[in-house]
């Protein structure tokens, strides 16, 4: 799915599989990320923000400056991801699809802290890790396929 606007702004899904365990250390967190499945809600909406595109080219590229929490992780080499889903529907925000998703699939656990340092609303963390005994891909691509929703595909220039 191709953005309709050049600097479209919207809200995020990735998709992530880590490999192996992986110890993220920031200046004021730290965390242990075991092997698994993780979901990843972010934005592209602030007023100094880049556009949503450019935003989910930034995610998939691992040699980039680390500037947000999850640049930690889609830049280690031990981490995949696995899709992304974007919506531009200006009434969605990152908060709001995360408490569905986690309303709709019981078994994640949220990642305290993490993506979440100006979350208004004090989500917790807009990192989840999905049960290691619930194979939840196809369900979450069935649950992202609604209208408000479109696949990120993404095309590497190399």
């Amino acid at each position: 799915m191709s953005f309709r606007k050049k600097n479209s702004q919207g809200v995020y899904v990735l998709a992530l599989k880590v490999g192996y365990s992986i110890n993220i250390t920031t200046s004021r967190f730290k965390w242990v990320l075991k092997p698994g499945t993780y979901f990843y809600f972010g934005s592209a909406r602030g007023k100094t923000s880049t556009s949503l595109e450019k935003r989910l080219f930034r995610h998939f590229h691992y040699q980039k400056s680390i500037f947000w929490h999850i640049d930690y992780l889609t830049s280690h080499s031990k981490t995949k991801i696995l899709n992304a889903y974007f919506t531009t529907d200006p009434m969605i925000t990152e908060c709001q699809a995360l408490r569905e998703f986690v309303q709709k699939f019981h078994e994640i656990k949220v990642i305290p802290k993490f993506g979440s340092s100006d979350c208004k609303l004090k989500c917790g963390g807009h990192l989840l890790s999905v049960s290691s005994n619930q194979d939840i891909l196809a369900e979450y691509s069935q649950y992202f396929s609604h209208s408000n929703w479109n696949e990120f595909k993404f095309e590497s220039e190399y």
